[in-house]
Order: structure tokens, then C-alpha cells, then sequence
């Protein structure tokens, strides 16, 4: 029996200044961020510049995820969860869409570790 290797697909995101801000990797939207800096602190949530919602959905991403530097955890949620219960915000960063913590699902390294042999 011949198995074909799925090919693994990868279209950068941009930001309107042309900087890469995350990566849509088959079906799921990833991007790097420190918490400490960049989560949002009143209500707890994680913000998504508009535009990179929207192009990566083109893109043909259906998750986020998002990695967070400072912990290692990440945070991911489907574009369904997102649409339906994200919220606008624009704290000098230009329009934003914004996902309350208590909507992500944390994966968390240190529990993953318990796992292993």
C-alpha cells in the first residue's frame, strides 16, 4: 500500500504595514505573542488586529492559536467561538477584535508533561 505524505500548507498574515504578525498552517491561524505586553488586562482577553482575522479566514484558517512566549501555554479557539462571542476594541492599535480568556482552551506544557514517560 502506497501512503502519500499530506503536504503541510503555509501563507504568511500581514499587518497593513507589511510585517508578518502570524502564520495560517493548514487549518489554524498561529500567532506569537508575549502576554505580558500584548493580552488585553481589563477585560482579560486576547486581541486580533481585524484585517488579520480576515485574512487569514481567506486563507482558509477555522482555529487560532495563539502562542504565548511568556508562559509557554497556548490558547486556541475556533473562528466560530471567535465570531460569535469576540468583541471590538481600539486602544491606539487601530480596530480590533478581541476574545475574553474564559472562551480559549489553554494548553498548557506542564500538564502535557505528566504524560510522558
Amino acid at each position: 500500500m502506497n501512503k502519500k505524505s499530506k503536504e503541510i500548507v503555509q501563507h504568511a498574515v500581514y499587518s497593513t504595514t507589511g510585517n508578518v504578525i502570524g502564520v495560517v498552517i493548514d487549518d489554524t491561524f498561529h500567532k506569537r505573542v508575549n502576554s505580558s505586553k500584548h493580552f488585553l488586562r481589563k477585560p482579560p482577553a486576547i486581541a486580533f488586529d481585524e484585517r488579520s482575522i480576515l485574512d487569514a479566514e481567506k486563507l482558509g484558517a477555522s482555529k487560532l492559536m495563539v502562542h504565548d512566549k511568556d508562559t509557554k501555554r497556548r490558547y486556541m479557539a475556533s473562528y466560530k467561538e471567535f465570531k460569535s462571542n469576540a468583541f471590538k476594541v481600539d486602544r491606539g492599535f487601530g480596530k480590533q477584535e478581541a476574545l475574553a480568556i474564559a472562551y480559549w482552551r489553554v494548553l498548557d506544557p506542564k500538564q502535557m508533561t505528566m504524560f510522558k514517560s
